[in-house]
């Protein structure tokens, strides 16, 4: 017989770029970076990472470092997405929204609708569709 086995999904480390409550405007503002283990249906609290003292070229190395697959924040450049793919690290830029609605948009993969007003999907991915300048 040929029948596949669903395979559960991984679970997942997130990492929220928050100012307060909501997600930061911009990656770079962020005051927190909010780790969350995505399993089962549900978002649980994981711990936070300190943004490190090179700033936004040494965050990549830092959020791979523990563990995090998948960064969720608001504007970044296409050169900042360019570092994060290149780290093996998801990156949904762009997003706008609290924290517990954007977790829920995760949980539920509904991320692209929290997507800011004006942001076509093509440019948030990292810009043209391909790997962009070298």
């Amino acid at each position: 017989m040929n029948e596949k086995t669903p395979v559960a999904p991984r679970p997942c480390l997130v990492c929220l770029a928050c100012y307060e409550d909501r997600l930061a405007s911009l990656l770079e503002t962020a005051a927190s970076l909010r780790l969350y283990r995505v399993a089962d249906g549900r978002a649980i609290f994981a711990g936070e990472c300190l943004m490190p003292g090179e700033g936004l070229p040494g965050l990549p190395g830092a959020l791979r470092r523990a563990g995090v697959n998948r960064l969720v924040c608001g504007g970044a450049t296409c050169r900042c997405v360019e570092m994060f793919l290149a780290a093996g690290i998801r990156m949904d830029p762009w997003i706008a929204g609290q924290v517990d609605e954007v977790l829920e948009a995760v949980v539920h993969d509904r991320v692209a609708a929290l997507r800011a007003p004006g942001i076509c999907p093509r440019r948030a991915a990292g810009g043209r569709g391909g790997r962009g300048r070298q």
